[in-house]
Order: C-alpha cells, then sequence, then structure tokens
C-alpha cells in the first residue's frame, strides 16, 4: 500500500464524511480543502472510488434514512472500506 493510496483514502473518507453532514457544500472549495488541484481531479478520485460523483452521494445524503437493524450496514458508509491497515 502506498503513501498516496493512504492519502487519497483519507481524503476521501473525509469527504464523503463532510458531503453526509454538511449542506450546500461548494465542490470546489472542499476540494481546496482536502488538497486538491481543481474540483475535476477531485470529482473524479471520487467517482472512481466510491462509485458515484461527490453531488450524487451528497443528495442521497439528505434523504430521510430507513430504520436499519444491526446487521444492516449504512448506505452512506463509505463504500471504498475502512482505512485502517
Amino acid at each position: 500500500m502506498s503513501p498516496k493510496w493512504v492519502i487519497q483514502r483519507y481524503r476521501l473518507h473525509d469527504a464523503a464524511q463532510r458531503l453526509a453532514e454538511e449542506r450546500d457544500v461548494s465542490l470546489a472549495d472542499l476540494a481546496l480543502d482536502l488538497g486538491y488541484s481543481d474540483q475535476a481531479h477531485f470529482v473524479r478520485d471520487f467517482k472512481s472510488i466510491v462509485g458515484r460523483p461527490p453531488a450524487a452521494y451528497a443528495r442521497s445524503a439528505d434523504q430521510p434514512q430507513p430504520a436499519r437493524s444491526a446487521s444492516t450496514p449504512s448506505r452512506l458508509a463509505p463504500p471504498f472500506g475502512s482505512i485502517s491497515t
């Protein structure tokens, strides 16, 4: 596992959390906050790892979540898995 891979996972985990918790997040500002040089690079990385663009991920976070049992994983859990090694 390379340092670049670890950094990308931390960045995207932070992005997913912020998109799920904050309303009206500017993708350009979020990209800059996370160390990306531009929004397009951030969106491309996010979509390649999460499977959908950040805007779609944020929209799904705004929808009410159905009640779930302890054995049902959260829809908003980052689909790229745990960051721990």
